[in-house]
């Protein structure tokens, strides 16, 4: 396998919840975080070894950050990936 090759390793999903149900208190970010985290356990790899992560998010609107809600790069942090591990977020609802 080259450099060149991308290789989805693990996959998990977050809940789905209603718009003002169980979870609307629930950081989108800390949720997020949780979710990278079991992805990486489940793969047995290091937060460190992840080359680049792609995030997929439906609604921004729970977020400390209104205005430049990245949620994809601030949950890869929260999840104890380094800095340095590049991040596109898709947002479609």
């Amino acid at each position: 396998m080259s450099k060149n090759d991308y290789v989805i390793i693990s996959g998990v999903r977050t809940p789905f919840g209603r718009f003002g149900g169980s979870l609307k208190d629930v950081n989108v970010i800390d949720l997020g975080a949780e979710v990278m985290k079991e992805a990486i356990q489940r793969a047995g790899l290091k937060p460190e070894q992840i080359d680049e992560v792609w995030w997929g998010c439906g609604d921004t609107s729970n977020t400390d950050d209104v205005f430049t809600p990245v949620i994809g790069r601030q949950s890869l942090l929260e999840a104890g990936m380094p800095p340095e591990t590049p991040c596109c977020t898709i947002d479609k609802a």
